[in-house]
């Protein structure tokens, strides 16, 4: 197995419990973006990507979950860094 596949593996896993916790309610949203759990996919993340490898679909769920939900405070950020 090659090392970008077990990068994509683990990441997978770790996003698909992220999102169960997510949906079960025992963390919102809002905790999610202090998270280690978050960043150490974030940088599997980054690394799938330099890597050229595809995204496995917890991952990509993840992703659309979090865009999906964190979007106004994402604007809300970039409207500070305008001021």
């Amino acid at each position: 197995m090659s090392e970008a596949k077990r990068v994509a593996d683990l990441a997978d896993r770790l996003a698909k419990r992220i999102l169960d916790r997510v949906n079960d309610g025992s963390i919102s949203v809002d905790e999610l973006r202090g998270s280690a759990d978050v960043a150490l996919v974030t940088d599997a993340a980054k690394l799938l990507e330099q890597a050229g490898a595809e995204f496995p679909s917890g991952l990509r769920r993840l992703a659309e979950t979090a865009a999906a939900n964190l979007r106004p405070t994402a604007t809300t950020v970039l409207d500070l860094e305008r001021s």
